[in-house]
């Protein structure tokens, strides 16, 4: 059997290929969907108006009556018909005039705008530039926002267990007492990483005057048998890490 090469003393520099692939799997996934889910919300409240406005406008909103301005085509699209803006003037309950525009696809207020008809609206008294045509929305997409919203927030989560279980393994990494161990069995997961199986790797150690089990994952696992380093926790040793390529 080939010697183990010399373990590092602590404190050891942390490289990246001591993160196990369950933790990379977390961080990859995680952040994959939080960044997608964040980025898909944020571009649909830029693309589809205020997404939280209708609920302000229900709890405060104040009637007028809108003048139409213009009816101009956009580049956006709902349910394959193009999204037109319709935009209008009015005054406020102290007689202030505004502008304001509202995005819709309703053909009959779309109509309505371009015969110069007046349009009853909603305004928020705190914010007159929020408002809504009444029976209609401030936000072309309403709560669909919520569903990419919902992955973000999932994959935000997932990432936030990747980054506490790497900073766990970092600081024993980093800090803990090195011993042998023997690997003792390897079976493949139910992970799949760039399409490749990945391994459970389990092994057996010596540490205070016992024995401990511990288990890593790998694209690349050493055979049944072979030894390997683990760096563990002094006053814990179930809490250890496999040294990669050490053996």
């Amino acid at each position: 059997m080939q010697a183990l090469r010399p373990c590092p003393p602590a404190p050891r520099a942390y490289p990246f290929a001591a993160t196990d692939a369950l933790t990379q799997f977390l961080l990859l996934f995680g952040g994959i969907w939080a960044f997608v889910g964040c980025f898909m919300t944020a571009l649909l409240a830029f693309v589809g108006g205020p997404v939280l406005g209708d609920r302000t406008l229900d709890q405060r909103g104040l009637r007028a009556i809108g003048m139409p301005i213009s009816v101009e085509s956009t580049q956006s699209r709902v349910n394959g018909r193009k999204v037109q803006e319709i935009r209008y003037s009015f005054k406020d309950r102290t007689g202030a005039p505004h502008t304001a525009s509202v995005g819709s696809v309703d053909e009959a207020m779309i109509a309505r705008a371009r015969a110069g008809e007046p349009l009853p609206i909603e305004y928020d008294p705190e914010e007159p530039e929020l408002t809504r045509i009444h029976g209609g929305s401030a936000s072309l997409i309403g709560l669909l926002f919520a569903l990419p919203l919902a992955f973000g927030v999932a994959g935000s989560v997932i990432l936030a267990f990747g980054v506490r279980r790497l900073l766990r393994r970092r600081a024993i990494y980093v800090n803990g007492e090195a011993a042998p161990a023997t690997v003792t069995a390897v079976a493949p997961s139910l992970m799949r990483m760039n399409r490749r199986r990945v391994q459970n790797i389990d092994y057996v150690f010596g540490a205070a005057g016992a024995q401990f089990t511990g288990r890593a994952t790998s694209l690349v696992p050493p055979e049944v048998g072979s030894q390997v380093w683990v760096i563990y926790k002094p006053d814990d040793p179930k809490q250890n890490v496999a040294v990669p390529q050490l053996h």
